[in-house]
């Protein structure tokens, strides 16, 4: 049988011919064979963040978390708007923070929240006009902005925002970062009105801490903390249970209810993280705070 010939008698495609077709797919497509490559593998990077997210064994999920940005970072050079690259990286770089380095390193987490936050801004930056009237200080502009994107904008808009809290809140001796607060909490609230379910409702965590973290003179307000944590129970059905930790470790110690508190943090430890799989590691990241938060008990009550 000829080289070039398949089963059945047709002839197989020559080298130059295929090459050929893969030169016009990348010319038609309007990108650089690096791009080109970035792009039909972007899929592969999407489906491993989502098997880091299911991983329940915390050490290596954090050796995989850095993998995966260092790679994504790599990726990114080749194709620096990727949209998809620049969700994973504002995610990733914010995720890797809280869940592995914030605790025992905040210098260094806000390094990578600053990170996550510079992905975000140019990931947002799609949407015209929107990262220069954000940077601003003119309320009326950017409530107006805001209010002119719709749910296909929520994934960036809630990381950029995410990634900005984090940095604002280990930037507490930093005037200028906490006179931005408002700007974060005006992007989480149209978050939560274009998607309140986004990362398994993601916006109603955020405030959770953010009413329940300050007195009311400062804006905080138990009651609304205490419906958006109750949303969340039941839109997860009580599975997610970074809910419950961050409601034991700001609405409880707000409230000075050590019952609550301690209920709480059991009820997490008395359930597996993979209740939900696909908030495994978030769920094991829950687990090992709920430990931290009851051997600390007497320093919050």
């Amino acid at each position: 049988m000829s080289q070039c010939c398949q089963p059945g008698g047709r002839r197989a495609p020559s080298a130059g011919r295929t090459f050929g077709a893969l030169l016009a797919a990348v010319l038609l497509a309007g990108c650089t064979g690096e791009q080109f490559l970035v792009r039909s593998s972007v899929g592969l990077a999407k489906l491993g963040a989502v098997a880091i997210q299911e991983e329940a064994d915390l050490p290596l999920a954090e050796e995989a978390t850095a993998a995966q940005l260092k790679l994504a970072e790599g990726m990114l050079k080749a194709d620096p708007t990727n949209p998809d690259l620049l969700l994973l990286l504002s995610q990733g770089f914010g995720g890797y923070a809280f869940a592995f380095v914030e605790p025992e390193d905040p210098e260094r987490a806000s390094a990578f929240y600053r990170r996550g936050l510079g992905y975000g801004w140019r990931l947002i930056n799609r949407h015209p006009g929107l990262t220069s009237t954000l940077a601003g200080d003119d309320e009326a502009e950017v409530r107006s902005a805001l209010a002119d994107l719709s749910s296909d904008a929520v994934p960036g808009l809630f990381w950029t925002a995410y990634n900005w809290a984090g940095w604002i809140n280990l930037s507490r001796d930093n005037p200028a970062a906490l006179a931005d607060y408002w700007k974060v909490e005006a992007m989480m609230k149209r978050s939560l009105e274009l998607d309140e379910t986004y990362y398994d409702g993601g916006p109603h965590l955020f405030f959770i801490v953010a009413l329940s973290s300050r007195p009311a003179m400062l804006g905080g307000n138990l009651a609304k903390a205490k419906e958006h944590y109750e949303r969340v129970v039941e839109l997860t059905e009580g599975r997610f249970l970074l809910a419950h930790v961050l409601f034991a470790a700001y609405y409880a110690v707000q409230a000075q209810d050590k019952g609550l508190f301690v209920r709480l943090c059991k009820q997490v430890l008395a359930s597996p993280p993979t209740t939900v799989p696909r908030r495994s590691l978030l769920n094991a990241v829950a687990r090992q705070r709920a430990t931290i938060l009851l051997e600390d008990a007497d320093a919050y009550f």
